[in-house]
């Protein structure tokens, strides 16, 4: 072989080894954008979100107690998202009526982050422009829809996006990660971005947010998650995961 030859393919290996290097580099690693909110789920401050840790947060403790109370009026108290869930499955719910919003609440929370602890790098991302704001509700799946009867439920599965079941009307944006929506039937509607990463490994950035219910004229009150994505920037986002 002629040393010219031999350069060349020296030349075309280090090439190969540097091409690999630009595609791992550009692999997009999860994000954790959920910090102020844990920091005021916690009595104490907690380490920082990591993929490590993500699944932790389920069995640390709170620092305070969450009273729970059965149909058979047993009670119970648990001060962690594992000993939660344990007890939901075993009948165990809010100790008072007025509380069974935030009951509910905590559980989304936890399942929250068990959703989060799956999520994996990404090769490509058709989000990494996204930010809530006043467009967001014609792009969303009617899977957001502000649902409290099973005749509003089974509307919203005819439609395609959330604009077209709940008739947005104002937008307040707190922040490329918090946004509020007002609809045409006195509902306001809180929606968060908490994180973002490969939720299902085919390679594509999904999104994780949470939406939290409300009437502006009563009590009512419910908590949502979801894990969106979408195959373009200009794509509708749909639905991998709710809970």
């Amino acid at each position: 072989m002629s040393l010219n030859h031999f350069s060349l393919l020296a030349t075309f290996a280090l090439t190969l080894l540097a091409s690999e290097s630009v595609v791992a580099s550009e692999f997009i690693q999860p994000r954790y954008l959920d910090s102020e909110r844990t920091d005021l789920f916690f009595a104490r401050e907690v380490a920082q979100p990591s993929k490590e840790n993500m699944q932790l947060r389920n069995s640390l403790d709170w620092g305070y107690e969450l009273e729970l109370r059965s149909a058979s009026d047993d009670t119970n108290s648990v001060s962690n998202c594992k000993d939660l869930a344990t007890a939901n499955s075993a009948g165990f719910t809010a100790a008072k009526a007025y509380e069974y919003g935030a009951f509910k609440a905590y559980l989304t929370q936890c399942q929250t982050w068990s959703e989060m602890a799956k999520l994996a790098a990404s090769k490509r991302s058709y989000i990494s422009k996204f930010k809530l704001d006043d467009s967001f509700p014609s792009l969303a799946p009617s899977a957001l829809a502000f649902v409290i009867s099973n005749e509003s439920a089974e509307k919203a599965k005819t439609l395609s996006t959330w604009d077209e079941a709940d008739h947005i009307q104002r937008t307040q944006v707190a922040s490329q990660l918090r946004a509020e929506y007002y609809d045409s039937t006195d509902g306001f509607q809180v929606i968060t971005v908490v994180a973002k990463g490969d939720y299902n490994l085919d390679g594509i950035e999904d999104i994780v947010i949470t939406k939290e219910n409300s009437v502006l004229s009563g009590s009512y009150s419910s908590s949502h998650g979801y894990v969106l994505t979408r195959m373009s920037e200009q794509a509708l986002f749909t639905v991998l995961s709710e809970w």
